[in-house]
């Protein structure tokens, strides 16, 4: 699983407002799946085939993949490895506060 990239996680929900891609405006209004961030931070995704690059592309979180003030007992046992980064950034989150 992908490191926190903009605030996104694999397996959120996107919409794309603005891809800077001068050959296909077609991706505007697109909505999709992150399913992989890669090493560069892009993101990739069921939009199509294009990366959506944060920081030049913009885009806006529609769903979380996973609301983490669920409890581990009501979804089924232990935390995933997914769901225990997304605890650790809330818990760094905090300390900023």
């Amino acid at each position: 699983m992908a490191e926190l990239v903009y605030g996104v996680h694999e397996g959120d929900l996107i919409k794309i407002t603005k891809l800077d891609d001068p050959y296909d405006s077609t991706y505007v209004s697109r909505e999709g799946v992150v399913e992989h961030i890669d090493s560069m931070g892009q993101l990739h995704g069921t939009w199509g085939g294009l990366a959506v690059i944060p920081g030049e592309d913009r885009f806006v979180i529609i769903e979380r993949a996973i609301d983490i003030s669920t409890p581990d007992d009501e979804i089924g046992g232990a935390p995933s490895p997914s769901r225990q980064r997304r605890a650790a950034d809330k818990e760094i989150e905090k300390g900023r506060e």
